[in-house]
């Protein structure tokens, strides 16, 4: 008999503490966890969430049926919060959602597990305060430390560097109290992060590497597409993303390649289309605005070649999305990349625009003439390890790991 027809459902609830979620908009972490909870759903788990209407709001759209014990009623928006402004009124949304959601932790019993972002005080808070036998946490991506922040030394602070900063706290605060807990699972998505918990004071015991889940189903859901752009480029407006060096490469293959089309995929061209057009390439740069599900995968079937200009990373997963959809991918060689994606990817030595131009001009010549870029077999491997089902098996394997332990001691 499996450990999970040995209980009862009181020792088979998982708690998700999900105050992040504040608008409609739907970031990695976000579809991270949703895909969790269905996979504990259907390994016959009973799941339930802590969140505001915002996570409500995420589950409805995405067909997950699990009850949410909610800390707000604010109906979600477009809003991002943007500002010293936005940012201070989202943090003190964030302290009604914490003293909402104490309200709801006597509802989280002796055998159940709990699970919360490490990027969110609000959500690892409750979980360290819970009575759960079991308390998981996700780091998805370091922070900054508090003196990068202060110091700008990282490419993905910029502004006010309120959010950085609230950020950076958040993170080591979720960290130094969870390393304190005896029963405790911290998870990571990249490699490199499991060797950042261990120097942290976590054991190898306590650590687990769990896959971020490509969607491959909904991937396969769309045909082929006509080869209508050379060039896809998916982000948004941050230093980070490498903005200068995009336009440049984009105006180096426009001068440089016959009939060069991109297709530039965010809340990008308010910021962008200007640039663009200066550099003379309003007609063969095309704005998608923002897309997700089907017809973002539409847009990268139907583009050759994926440009990563980024100057910062974790692992995005549309790196992953193009290897997927048979779309070589090319960027610049963030330590990020090569540990999961390895020679899957093309990489560059960093920030030299000209050598990424080259780079791409060479591979999108290759890709005209039908040659394919891709390994066949590494690609199969990478698909299966790095797909959403594989990230809940492993997942379930924890939470099976973790009944059997119950039944054992019980």
């Amino acid at each position: 008999m499996s450990p999970l027809m040995a209980t009862s459902e009181a020792q088979r609830r998982v708690y998700f503490i999900a105050n992040g979620p504040f608008g409609t908009h739907f970031a990695g972490g976000d579809i991270h966890f949703m895909h969790l909870a269905r996979g504990a759903l259907a390994a016959g788990h009973a799941v339930v969430f802590i969140g505001g209407m915002a996570t409500k709001y995420h589950l409805e759209h995405n067909g997950i049926p699990a009850p949410v014990l909610l800390t707000d009623s604010k109906q979600p928006t477009d809003s991002r919060c943007t500002g010293v402004v936005g940012q201070l009124k989202l943090l003190f949304h964030y302290v009604g959602k914490l003293l909402r959601t104490r309200k709801h932790l006597s509802a989280i019993g002796p055998h159940d597990v709990v699970y919360a972002v490490s990027d969110y005080w609000v959500d690892t808070l409750p979980a360290i305060w819970a009575h759960a036998a079991l308390k998981m946490m996700i780091l998805h991506m370091r922070a900054p430390a508090v003196h990068e922040v202060l110091f700008s030394r990282r490419a993905d602070i910029a502004g006010a560097r309120l959010g950085a900063l609230h950020y950076a706290v958040s993170q080591w605060l979720s960290l130094a109290l969870f390393r304190r807990l005896a029963n405790k699972k911290v998870l990571c998505v990249h490699p490199l992060s499991e060797e950042f918990l261990h120097t942290r004071g976590f054991s190898a015991q306590e650590t687990a590497y769990i896959p971020v889940g490509l969607d491959q189903q909904l991937a396969d859901r769309v045909a082929v597409q006509e080869k209508k752009y050379d060039l896809i480029w998916i982000g948004r407006i941050h230093p980070q993303k490498g903005l200068v060096d995009l336009v440049e490469i984009l105006h180096f293959l426009s001068q440089n390649l016959m009939g060069f089309r991109a297709v530039l995929v965010g809340d990008v061209a308010a910021t962008l289309a200007e640039s663009c057009a200066q550099r003379g390439l309003a007609e063969q740069i095309e704005f998608s605005g923002l897309v997700q599900g089907e017809r973002k995968f539409e847009l990268i079937k139907g583009s050759r070649l994926m440009l990563i200009p980024s100057h910062h990373e974790g692992w995005p997963a549309v790196i992953g999305e193009a290897l997927i959809c048979r779309v070589p991918v090319v960027g610049y060689a963030l330590p990020n990349y090569e540990p999961i994606t390895q020679d899957l990817m093309a990489y560059t030595p960093c920030y030299q625009i000209h050598t990424l131009a080259q780079r791409a001009l060479e591979m999108l010549l290759q890709l005209r003439e039908g040659r394919q870029l891709l390994n066949g077999d590494k690609l199969q491997v990478f698909c299966s390890t790095m797909s959403v089902e594989s990230m809940q098996h492993k997942f379930n394997a924890l939470l099976a790991e973790h009944l059997a332990a119950q039944i054992k001691s019980s």
